[in-house]
């Protein structure tokens, strides 16, 4: 075996390599970038193309950053991807849901208990999470959903951990008011 046929093999075997990291690399953490966007208020098909779309650049900028935690930087990459759609298309998308919360149970995550009344629970939630303000949702989806640091959350915004907090604090606290107003107007 001549030393031209090692090298291709060598080659072939960390081409397979790597694409094998790509791909355990996205089955990790397409679904919680997606639902990240989702719950900010993004399309669900555009969710979806952005994602894909963040996974190309990790493979062109192959190896990634020797974090030990890659949620962060793929939520990154992912959050500027729709800063720039957005920036280009000048509109804001905002999640418009017309009907019951039962009509769109089925376009929801799975809770992980499964419940039914917990479906409607999470349905009321998104609801009321598309009724805040872009900044408060993407903080309060990154931190409670996602269970990010404050420290990561800032990372992948791009701003302080001290307007994390603030916004957090604040966003939370319109999130119970809207909430509280749904459950009034329900019992009466």
């Amino acid at each position: 075996m001549s030393n031209q046929d090692n090298d291709a093999g060598a080659f072939d075997n960390e081409r397979a390599d790597f694409r094998q990291a790509v791909h355990d690399l996205y089955v990790e953490h397409a679904g919680t970038a997606t639902g990240y966007l989702i719950n900010s208020g993004c399309p669900k098909d555009d969710a979806e193309a952005i994602v894909h779309d963040a996974f190309l650049i990790i493979q062109e900028k192959w190896p990634p950053p020797r974090d030990d935690d890659m949620r962060p930087h793929i939520l990154r990459i992912v959050h500027y991807l729709w800063l720039n759609e957005w920036r280009r298309t000048r509109t804001r998308r905002r999640l418009t849901v017309a009907g019951s919360p039962d009509d769109h149970a089925h376009d929801l995550p799975t809770p992980a208990r499964g419940h039914a009344d917990d479906v409607v629970d999470w349905a009321v939630l998104r609801l009321a999470l598309a009724e805040l303000s872009e900044q408060y949702r993407q903080v309060v989806v990154l931190r409670t959903v996602f269970d990010l640091s404050v420290a990561d959350t800032a990372r992948v915004l791009g701003i302080p951990e001290g307007t994390v907090k603030i916004r957090l604090l604040r966003g939370l606290a319109k999130l119970e008011d809207i909430l509280n107003e749904g459950k009034e107007e329900t019992e009466q």
